[in-house]
């Protein structure tokens, strides 16, 4: 796992473990650090590549992340 500071073992409701991961994804994006690459979200948000990996693709593929130029990273919104 990732040396982040965000942890989602004791997420406030019960079940909502993988929608905190997917929400703390989404707000990692500001207007500050509008793209953001798989490594540096994984090491921030204290999740696995893997984990990370199956996000951002799932928020791609549903419009709500778009790949910057070239592969480079990822940014709100679709192309």
């Amino acid at each position: 796992m990732g040396t982040g500071s965000k942890t989602f073992d004791d997420p406030t409701i019960p079940g909502t473990k993988a929608l905190a991961r997917v929400v703390a994804v989404m707000q990692a994006f500001t207007d500050e650090r509008p793209r953001r690459t798989l490594p540096e979200l994984a090491d921030e948000l204290g999740l696995r590549k893997t984990t990370a990996h199956r996000i951002l693709s799932l928020l791609e593929q549903k419009g709500f992340l778009s790949r910057g130029p070239h592969g480079a990273g990822y940014q709100l919104g679709p192309e």
